[in-house]
C-alpha cells in the first residue's frame, strides 16, 4: 500500500511540475522583445552609466541573455537607430559594440574572454533629433529571439589571403600591402553567410561585386555574429564577395600577426526570424541610365532611372540623409503617362500618396535620379547616392490552391523523372500569378517521390522569403511579407483536421491568415458544421483577417455560414463562381466543383477574383486581389452573383473565359443526404430549398398524424370506457 501511495503522489508532483512549466510555444519564441522593455531616457555609451544628459534625444533598455543567444532585428522603416553594447555584471564590454541594421542577427559568445549576460539597447531617431513621447509610439523597430544555424566549414580557413585591400570600384590597393590583406568568395543569391569574431582585434569590410566588379554604392562592416544575405543590388546580383581585413586599432599587418588572425565565415543555413524584411525600394531597384520625361526614356550620364509598381491609396515615403540627389516622380498606367498628374519633384524628405484624378489610377511610378549640384552620375558618384524610398500599401494579392500532393489528388510526389519539368511548369505559374501570399493544401515536404527535392527550396524559396508548413496537416504558407506567431488548431470534433493560423503586417494593420482544410464527407453534418462553427468563432477574434482554403463544400449554399455572419467570399461572391476542383474532368459524384474559397472580414474590399487553370493539380489556384479598408462599409453587399464571374488561364496569353454553368456547377444534395437544422448553432444548414420545403411540409403532416392520431385514440378509449359501464 505504501508502494502504491508513493507511486501516486509521485505521479500527481510530475502532472504539477508540467502544468507549473508548459511548454514554450511557436508564438512565445517569435515574441517581439521590445514590445514588453522598459525604456528609460537617456543612453548607453561604452562602458560609462547611462547618459542622462541625452534624456530628449535617445532611449534605452537592457535585455538578459546567454551564450548561445541569437538575436535577430527588424527595422521595418529608416526612421531609427539601434545601438547594442554587450555587457556582463561587470558592466559593458570594452571595445565592442554593434549598430544593428534591418535583418542583422547577433549572436552571444565569448568577448575578449567576457560572456555577455546582458544586452544594453540605445535607440534614436534617424534623422538625428528629439524623441517625443508621439514619436515613441511610432517606434517600430523589433526584436527577437531566433533559433540559431548550424554553419558548415570556414570559409577563410581555406581562402587565398593576398596583401592590399579593395575599395570601392578600385582594383586592389597595393599601398596598403602592410595594413590589410582581402579576398575573393564566390556567391550566388540568396546566400546567407555568418561571421565569427571572437576578439575585437580585426575590423572585417566586405564589397559586393559582380564579373564588371564592385557594385557601386554598397559596402559593410561585419562585425561579430552578424549575416550577409546575398541580394540584388541596383539591379546587380553580387556574385562574388571582396573581402577587406586589417587590424584594429589599425596599423601593421605583420606575419606573425597575421598567424592571429582568427575571423571565420560560414554558410549559414539563413533560417532567421519570419520578421526580417528589406523595405528600401531604392536598394533593390534597377537603375538605369538616363530618364523619363513623357513617355520617352531620354539618354543621358547625368540622370538615372528605375520604375516601381504601385496601387490606389499607396504612400511612398523618402527619406534623405544627404542632400546631394533630387528626384522627379512620373505617373503612369497601362494607357502611358497621366498627365492630370504632371510629375513631383522631391528634394527633401516627403511622403506622396496615390490618388486618382479624372478617372485614372496610377499602376506604376517612374523616378529618375540627378545629382542637385549638376553634372554627370559616374559609378563613383552613384555610390554615394544615399536616398532611400519606402512603400505601404492597402492592396495584397492573395491565393489558396490545393496542391493535390503534387499532381492528383491521390499519388504522393511527382514521377522522379518529370520533377525538372513540372517544378519549372509551377514556377511559371507562381510568376504569372505573382501573388503576395499562397496557401496550400495537401503539401508534401518533398516535391519528388523519392523524396530527395525539397519542396520549400525547389519550389518557393526563390520567390518566397517566408514560409510555414506543418509536414503532419499537409499544409503551407508562403508569404512575401513578414509572419509571426504561427500556429496549428485542431477542430474541436474532428481533431484529425485542423487549421494554421499566423499574422502578418500591412500598411499598419494587423492581419490574421488562416489556412483551412475541411473534411469531405457529402453530408454536412457529420464534420464540417462543426468545422464552419470553430473558424467562425476564431474569425470574431481577429480585426482583419483571411480565411484561405478548400473547405471541400458539397454545394456553394456552404459558404452562406460565412456571408450571412457578414465576411465576404471570393468564389460564389459578387466576382462570380469559379470550379477550381476539376478532377480532370473525370465523372464524379461529389455535388459541386467551387468548393475552393476566400474569405475576407468586412474592411477587406474584393478587387478582383481569378481562377488560373492549367491542370499542374486536380485544383486549380484561386487567386484574389484586395484591399485593407479602415473601416468596414456601412452597406457591405456580399450576396451572390454569378453574372460577372470570369476565370484567367495565364498559361494561354491570359485570356479569359465564362465561368462554369451555375446549374452544373452547384447541385442540389442527394436524396441519401439528411442534414437536420440546430436552432441553437450559428452556423447554416445548407439544405437546398425545395429540401427545406419538403422538411417544412413533414414536419406540418407530422404534426397533423399525430393529432389525428391523439383524437382517434381518446374516441376508442372513451367508447370502451363507456362500454365497461
Amino acid at each position: 500500500m505504501k508502494k502504491l501511495f508513493s507511486l501516486l503522489l509521485a505521479l500527481f508532483m510530475t502532472l504539477g511540475l508540467l502544468t507549473c512549466f508548459p511548454a514554450v510555444t511557436e508564438a512565445e519564441e517569435n515574441k517581439n522583445l521590445f514590445a514588453d522593455a522598459t525604456w528609460n531616457l537617456g543612453a548607453f555609451y561604452d562602458t560609462a552609466e547611462p547618459n542622462t544628459g541625452l534624456s530628449t534625444t535617445r532611449r534605452y533598455t537592457v535585455i538578459s541573455c546567454k551564450e548561445g543567444d541569437v538575436f535577430a532585428f527588424h527595422m521595418p522603416t529608416i526612421n531609427w537607430r539601434l545601438y547594442v553594447y554587450p555587457a556582463d555584471d561587470q558592466g559593458s564590454i570594452n571595445g565592442d559594440w554593434f549598430e544593428m541594421k534591418d535583418g542583422m542577427q547577433y549572436v552571444i559568445k565569448p568577448i575578449n574572454g567576457r560572456t555577455p549576460t546582458k544586452l544594453r539597447i540605445t535607440a534614436c531617431p534617424r534623422p538625428d533629433g528629439v524623441i517625443t513621447d508621439d514619436m515613441w509610439t511610432k517606434f517600430d523597430v523589433e526584436c527577437f529571439t531566433v533559433a540559431p544555424s548550424d554553419p558548415a566549414e570556414d570559409l577563410f580557413s581555406k581562402a587565398t589571403w593576398e596583401r592590399g585591400s579593395f575599395y570601392d570600384g578600385a582594383e586592389p590597393n597595393l599601398a596598403h600591402v602592410n595594413t590589410r590583406r582581402y579576398t575573393v568568395l564566390s556567391c550566388e543569391e540568396g546566400t546567407v553567410y555568418t561571421f565569427s569574431m571572437p576578439t575585437t582585434n580585426w575590423r572585417l569590410y566586405v564589397y559586393p561585386a559582380d564579373e564588371n566588379g564592385s557594385i557601386s554604392g554598397d559596402w559593410f562592416e561585419l562585425k561579430d555574429g552578424m549575416e550577409y544575405t546575398v541580394k540584388p543590388i541596383n539591379g546587380r546580383t553580387p556574385t562574388k564577395l571582396r573581402v577587406t581585413v586589417c587590424p584594429n586599432p589599425d596599423g601593421q599587418l605583420t606575419d606573425a600577426a597575421w598567424t592571429t588572425f582568427d575571423v571565420k565565415c560560414f554558410i549559414s543555413s539563413g533560417e532567421t526570424s519570419a520578421m526580417l524584411a528589406d523595405y528600401n525600394l531604392f536598394r533593390t531597384a534597377e537603375w538605369k541610365n538616363g530618364s523619363y520625361y513623357g513617355n520617352a526614356v531620354h539618354g543621358g550620364a547625368d540622370r538615372r532611372h528605375a520604375f516601381f509598381p504601385c496601387n490606389l491609396n499607396d504612400t511612398f515615403t523618402f527619406d534623405f540623409t544627404g542632400k546631394d540627389f533630387g528626384l522627379w516622380v512620373y505617373y503612369y498606367d497601362k494607357d502611358g503617362e497621366i498627365s492630370d498628374f504632371g510629375y513631383t519633384e522631391i528634394t527633401d524628405d516627403k511622403t506622396i500618396k496615390i490618388e486618382e484624378k479624372n478617372g485614372r489610377i496610377p499602376t506604376e511610378l517612374r523616378i529618375s535620379v540627378y545629382p542637385i549640384a549638376g553634372g554627370d552620375i559616374s559609378e563613383a558618384a552613384w555610390k554615394t547616392f544615399d536616398v532611400s524610398c519606402t512603400q505601404e500599401s492597402d492592396y495584397i494579392k492573395v491565393a489558396t490552391m490545393n496542391y493535390g500532393l503534387w499532381f492528383d489528388g491521390v499519388t504522393k510526389g511527382v514521377e522522379d523523372s518529370k520533377v525538372d519539368g513540372v517544378l519549372a511548369a509551377w514556377k511559371k505559374m507562381l510568376d504569372d500569378n505573382d501573388v503576395d501570399i499562397l496557401c496550400g493544401q495537401e503539401w508534401l515536404k518533398h516535391f519528388d517521390r523519392s523524396g530527395k527535392v525539397a519542396a520549400e527550396d525547389a519550389l518557393f524559396a526563390y520567390k518566397y522569403k517566408y514560409q510555414f508548413s506543418t509536414a503532419s496537416t499537409m499544409k503551407n504558407m508562403v508569404s512575401k511579407f513578414p509572419c509571426t506567431d504561427f500556429t496549428h488548431i485542431a477542430h474541436t470534433k474532428n481533431a484529425s483536421r485542423g487549421y494554421t493560423k499566423a499574422y502578418t503586417e500591412i500598411n499598419g494593420k494587423k492581419v490574421c491568415l488562416i489556412n483551412a482544410h475541411l473534411s469531405i464527407e457529402p453530408s454536412f453534418d457529420v464534420n464540417r458544421k462543426a468545422e464552419y462553427e470553430d473558424l467562425l468563432r476564431e474569425m470574431e477574434k481577429e480585426e482583419y483577417v483571411i480565411v484561405f482554403g478548400d473547405f471541400n463544400a458539397y454545394t456553394t449554399r456552404e459558404f452562406k455560414n460565412f456571408t450571412d455572419a457578414g465576411y465576404s467570399i471570393a468564389n460564389g461572391g459578387k466576382k462570380g463562381i469559379f470550379a477550381t476542383w476539376t478532377n480532370f474532368g473525370k465523372d464524379s459524384s461529389w455535388g459541386n466543383t467551387a468548393i475552393d474559397n476566400i474569405v475576407v472580414s468586412p474592411n477587406i474590399e474584393i478587387l478582383k477574383v481569378s481562377c488560373d487553370r492549367r491542370e499542374l493539380s486536380d485544383h486549380n489556384m484561386l487567386v484574389a486581389e484586395l484591399r485593407l479598408l479602415d473601416e468596414a462599409p456601412k452597406d457591405p453587399d456580399p450576396s451572390t452573383d454569378s453574372s460577372t464571374a470570369t476565370s484567367t488561364n495565364s498559361s494561354a496569353d491570359d485570356t479569359t473565359d465564362t465561368a462554369p454553368n451555375t446549374t452544373s456547377d452547384i447541385a442540389t444534395n442527394s436524396s441519401n443526404v439528411t442534414e437536420t437544422a440546430d436552432a441553437t448553432s450559428n452556423v447554416t444548414d445548407v439544405n437546398d430549398e425545395e429540401g427545406s420545403s419538403a422538411l417544412v411540409i413533414g414536419l406540418v403532416v407530422g404534426a397533423v398524424v399525430v393529432v389525428a392520431g391523439a383524437v382517434v385514440g381518446f374516441i376508442f378509449f372513451k367508447k370502451k370506457a363507456n362500454a365497461s359501464k
